[in-house]
């Protein structure tokens, strides 16, 4: 059996494929960076319980915060440790971006979620990439940033006054908020949720507008420096659900656009899923080949 997972700063998605039956696992997420080693042990306990480990043969392992030897490592040891029988293969969550979005094919792919990413890819390898510097220095067009700069617009009294109320209805009733996002572990996951009250009110033209300034914000930053003579790709669902502002500005800056989805898991799926078939088909040829020999 194959386990294949896709796991963001804020959640994780495990797929296990039998032949031609999936079974889908919702996890807590995990950045190495960000996050102990007993986080990703907590949700391997966790995963025991839904999943017979020693029945997986392989596992397709892609992780936030897994782009250098230092980080795939760490994982690839603490996976190692709970699946014993399985091959390991430890990957950057944007590889699998990549492959869920592009499959074989070359392409621009941009990750907008809690965090954001981008690359281009030749249809097997990232080739170019521009570093995304996490939530402190970077991560443009995520919805850390949508929500970050939200929050600081309610705080220095730079929103519409009924936007500000519904915000502080929703968030802030106890004038406490910037406390609690000071004292939080995952600030990031706690600041990028106000982009959740962003999209409800998108029809107010204050709000509308800012959402669109985000966007050709990270176009005019982050995307302008790849060949626009690909596709343009985007994963995360931060672009799912503003897709129709990423469209919009993508045919505004003359982007083919491609695929735009919301969780990779299921496209992982089927590209490690059609690969172990391809595998085993050849394989199959070999024996009866060196049968014939014989």
């Amino acid at each position: 059996m194959i386990l294949i997972a896709d796991i963001g700063g804020t959640k994780g998605d495990w797929c296990l494929v039998d032949g031609i039956k999936y079974k889908n696992i919702k996890t807590s997420g995990f950045n190495p960076y960000t996050f102990s080693n007993d986080f990703l042990i907590e949700i391997l306990k966790y995963l025991k319980k839904k999943i017979d480990f020693n029945q997986v043969d392989q596992l397709f392992y892609y992780g936030a915060g897994c782009n250098n030897s230092k980080y795939k490592d760490l994982v690839k040891n603490i996976l190692s440790e709970k699946l014993i029988n399985a091959s390991i293969f430890v990957e950057s969550d944007l590889l699998a971006a990549c492959r869920a979005t592009c499959g074989k094919e070359s392409g621009i792919v941009s990750i907008l979620g809690t965090g954001s990413n981008s690359c281009l890819y030749d249809g097997k390898k990232i080739i170019k990439k521009i570093d995304s510097l996490g939530y402190i220095f970077g991560d443009e067009g995520s919805g850390y940033e949508m929500g970050k700069k939200i929050f600081i617009k309610y705080k220095r009294d730079d929103l519409p006054k009924d936007i500000s109320l519904i915000f502080k209805k929703k968030f802030d009733n106890n004038n406490d908020l910037l406390e609690k996002i000071y004292l939080k572990n995952n600030i990031s996951k706690l600041v990028s949720n106000f982009s959740k009250f962003i999209l409800e009110n998108k029809n107010h033209s204050f709000i509308d507008n800012y959402i669109n300034q985000h966007f050709l914000d990270y176009f005019n930053n982050i995307l302008i420096k790849y060949d626009k003579r690909y596709y343009l790709n985007f994963c995360g669902s931060l672009a799912y659900y503003f897709k129709s502002y990423l469209k919009k500005i993508s045919e505004k800056k003359e982007y083919k656009i491609g695929r735009i989805i919301s969780n990779p898991i299921s496209y992982l799926s089927d590209y490690h899923s059609q690969w172990s078939c391809f595998v085993s088909f050849i394989f199959l040829i070999y024996i009866c080949s060196s049968s014939m020999y014989h």
